[in-house]
């Protein structure tokens, strides 16, 4: 590998509100503890220990102030992470988004370039990667801007198939939406690799087509994938995390909404309807406070269930139900009037 890459890179500036944060994307882990893809649409394959290759030295899971966040380190100058595998093929339109941190970016001593995703299982030198602490896909492009070791980064790149554009942005800690690369792709070196029905992205590792240009180690904190190119509005928010509430509801009632899908760290309230000559018993989980019968969560950091449980009023005693009072349509308001007209003038006629 040299550093003779063609260069086509294009520096922007979106400013965005996390309003527009994005649901649904195929796969999302956030690595609290567990290799587990919320969204269903993937499974992660940690490579073994060392000296395998790839090999993992050390894995961990742990947390610190950016988040939860699954630690690999190797001894292996190639590398090793983890190979996910998507359930249905990618192909030429997607979206990744990956907050992470490398421990080297190719500032230090040893090879400049240090590969973030492979797209090719192992067999191409081609790939995404940092190169002397820039973003490049390699062999097509470079960025300008120069990242450190150990820095935080939340990157979105973005493979558009109509355009056969390869685009990577930067969430910046002012939360300043950064586009620093565009390439032209017209090769499809950055189509992911398909296996048995589905794609396979390499996080990490190094290929076999060269040695030693992978990190020594690092954390991740979260990867997504929408089959969708994300336009510009969209990602802004598409790193941050959504959590659903959902209910179960005992007889006697009913609470609306039924479910919640919201941000991170917002509010969800709901909205208890006990059925008549019934009362609210009782309404938990989530960490939320009843009032009145509105039940309000005041920031939802997780999946979660609330419960709810209805009780009979007191003696079984039913709620008395409302009695209808008769109404008097236009037509008997003047019927009435007329017959006290005539009325009135009878008994003036009798005098």
């Amino acid at each position: 590998m040299d550093g003779s890459a063609t260069l086509l890179v294009m520096v922007m500036l979106f400013p965005f509100s996390s309003s527009l944060a994005v649901e649904n994307p195929i796969v999302d882990y956030r690595f609290g503890g567990d290799l587990t893809d919320i969204a269903g649409g993937s499974s992660i394959l940690v490579h073994p220990a060392c000296p395998a290759d790839p090999c993992n030295s050390v894995t961990e899971f742990g947390t610190d102030a950016a988040g939860t966040y699954w630690r690999w380190e190797s001894t292996n100058p190639r590398g090793g992470g983890f190979t996910l595998t998507t359930n249905e093929v990618l192909g030429t339109t997607y979206t990744v988004g990956l907050r992470f941190r490398f421990d080297s970016v190719g500032l230090d001593s040893g090879s400049s370039w240090r590969k973030i995703i492979d797209y090719r299982n192992r067999a191409s030198d081609t790939g995404f990667y940092f190169y002397q602490g820039r973003i490049q896909f390699y062999n097509l492009g470079t960025s300008t801007e120069t990242f450190g070791a150990g820095e935080l980064l939340d990157l979105l790149a973005v493979r558009d198939g109509e355009s056969d554009t390869f685009t990577v942005y930067i969430i910046e800690e002012d939360e300043t939406l950064t586009q620093v690369l565009q390439v032209n792709d017209a090769g499809g070196q950055s189509i992911p690799f398909e296996s048995g029905g589905g794609s396979l992205l390499g996080f990490f590792f190094d290929d076999t087509a060269t040695s030693a240009e992978a990190t020594p180690g690092g954390r991740v904190y979260s990867v997504k994938i929408w089959d969708r190119a994300l336009s510009e509005d969209d990602l802004g928010g598409a790193l941050d995390d959504f959590f659903t509430v959902s209910t179960q509801v005992g007889s006697g009632g009913s609470i609306d909404p039924a479910s919640q899908t919201v941000l991170a760290g917002e509010p969800a309230s709901f909205t208890i309807n006990p059925d008549t000559g019934f009362q609210i018993a009782s309404v938990t989980g989530c960490g939320g406070e009843l009032a009145g019968n509105v039940y309000t969560i005041p920031a939802v950091t997780e999946d979660c269930t609330v419960e709810v449980l209805f009780e009979t009023l007191p003696n079984g005693a039913p709620v008395p139900a409302p009695v209808a009072v008769p109404m008097l349509n236009v037509w008997m308001l003047w019927l009435m009037a007329l017959l006290m007209v005539g009325l009135a003038v009878f008994r003036i006629r009798q005098h």
